[in-house]
């Protein structure tokens, strides 16, 4: 599913994802429960790692706006999505 309004982004200056939490449609467990990662600025590096299962696709998944998260809140270049 690719989102109805893309924007083009040719590089990741900065990366906020606050207290964001997210399920599945029709699920009923939280798959993100207040998860936050604040300030991931250029040229450093954000490494995703955990089990199968633990979340690391579905996190990618959110970031570009393949599923709407339910509450808190994350942007790119301090521009809310």
């Amino acid at each position: 599913m690719i989102p109805s309004e893309s924007v083009k982004i040719d590089h990741v200056e900065r990366i906020d994802f606050e207290d964001v939490s997210f399920t599945y449609p029709k699920t009923k467990s939280q798959d993100f429960k207040a998860v936050s990662f604040i300030n991931t600025e250029s040229r450093n590096i954000l490494v995703l790692s955990g089990e199968s299962g633990s979340g690391k696709s579905t996190l990618l998944r959110l970031l570009l706006r393949y599923y709407p998260i339910q509450t808190g809140r994350y942007s790119y270049q301090m521009v809310s999505l």
